[in-house]
């Protein structure tokens, strides 16, 4: 895992489009990897998906497997945008796990749309435009803060799955909220949108890196 974030040592640096997408490739081998042993993760899991009541995107094995680093790099992305810096082995990191995750998810059943695979679809979709904001727009004029709403967004996303996980999992969370509808789950979800559109509104007043072109 090193060798994909050699040339990335130095904070606020951006690799360039080509650096960056053979980081992915050998982030997407060990994540290949990763997947194999997904079947025995499932098995040390009790209750599978079925607790949730539906599976796909962000909620299958391999996510439920890889979120703590997942997440970690996220918050570390976060950390470095509220300080100004764009920490890019980290960036490179969590926008890799994050898309590979979203996308292995949609072959896993119950097939067909469902609120899982739209909130996979949305991550994408943000996913996809944070990385046209940095590695190919460079962080350029308004791709600055189209950087910094789409990275806040997506770990929004995986937060609120992760939210629902727990209601879902956590015996003490669920008697509280048994259908995800109660007001414990109601307050929890809002309080985390809360937070997160606060630290993104201030990650975009904060984040200016130096290398950034001009508008």
């Amino acid at each position: 895992m090193r060798q994909p974030f050699r040339r990335f040592r130095r904070a606020g640096e951006i690799p360039h489009f080509s650096s960056s997408v053979r980081a992915i490739l050998v982030l997407a081998l060990n994540q290949s990897a990763a997947l194999k042993a997904a079947k025995h993760c499932d098995s040390l899991i009790a209750g599978g998906c079925d607790d949730l009541g539906n599976s796909g995107p962000l909620v299958s094995a391999n996510s439920r497997c890889s979120e703590p680093g997942r997440l970690a790099s996220g918050v570390i992305v976060l950390y470095g945008l509220l300080n100004g810096k764009a920490l890019a082995g980290w960036t490179v990191l969590f926008l890799a796990t994050m898309i590979l995750t979203s996308v292995s998810g949609f072959p896993l059943p119950p097939f067909g749309f469902d609120p899982p695979r739209a909130v996979g679809i949305l991550s994408l979709i943000l996913l996809a435009a944070a990385v046209l904001a940095l590695y190919v727009f460079r962080l350029a004029g308004p791709w600055r803060w189209i950087f910094v709403a789409a990275a806040v967004a997506a770990l929004y996303f995986d937060i609120v799955v992760g939210i629902v996980q727990a209601f879902a999992k956590l015996s003490f969370l669920h008697a509280l909220a048994p259908t995800q509808s109660d007001p414990p789950f109601v307050v929890v979800q809002l309080i985390a949108l809360a937070i997160f559109i606060a630290l993104g509104v201030l990650a975009a007043r904060r984040f200016h890196p130096a290398h950034a072109a001009n508008a």
